[in-house]
């Protein structure tokens, strides 16, 4: 099956929405704590994420959609007290908000949802690519360091919870891993 990664549209946030309940319902589901509580994420936030561009989404060959990310350029303000060492100084983006429909989770989503947006953090100019996951979510990590991320160290986020955070580094290989896509 072929899948396209495109920039969310306002007429996407239904289907986003309804990926993002079922995430947060499959987290707690498996006893993790991550996006639960303050309904993070929420329909609000992918609509700013759509209004300043850093909102994707993955569709299959049947313009379904199947997975929603944001991918941020930039600083981000609880990065900057990791508790280890990160592998570059910058510019980098951050992936945010990883998202996968439950119609397809356990199918590689995750894998081929990371590896475009190492591909489109590229063409934003950065020089390396970060992301953090809940220490309990295994599948995450599994995802994260399949798509060639190094774990960095920890950090706390938003709601003062302790996240993993990982680092890829452009300038440390050739192209971004591929996948059969």
């Amino acid at each position: 099956m072929a899948y396209h990664f495109r920039s969310a549209a306002e007429a996407d946030i239904p289907a986003v929405a309804k990926i993002f309940d079922a995430a947060r319902a499959f987290l707690k589901e498996q006893g993790i704590e991550q996006w639960q509580g303050a309904m993070h994420p929420s329909v609000e936030t992918e609509r700013t994420d759509i209004s300043v561009q850093t909102a994707y989404v993955l569709e299959d060959d049947s313009s379904h959609i199947v997975a929603a990310v944001s991918i941020v350029p930039g600083e981000d303000p609880f990065y900057s007290k990791l508790e280890g060492a990160w592998l570059s100084d910058g510019p980098y983006a951050t992936i945010h908000r990883v998202a996968v429909s439950k119609d397809v989770r356990g199918q590689g989503i995750s894998k081929i949802l990371l590896l475009r947006c190492i591909t489109r953090a590229r063409e934003l100019g950065v020089r390396s690519v970060r992301i953090d996951t809940h220490p309990d979510n295994k599948i995450m990590q599994a995802a994260i360091r399949g798509a060639g991320f190094t774990e960095c160290g920890r950090l706390r986020v938003y709601d003062n919870t302790t996240r993993l955070g990982y680092e890829l580094v452009f300038k440390d290989i050739d192209s971004p891993p591929s996948v059969d896509l």
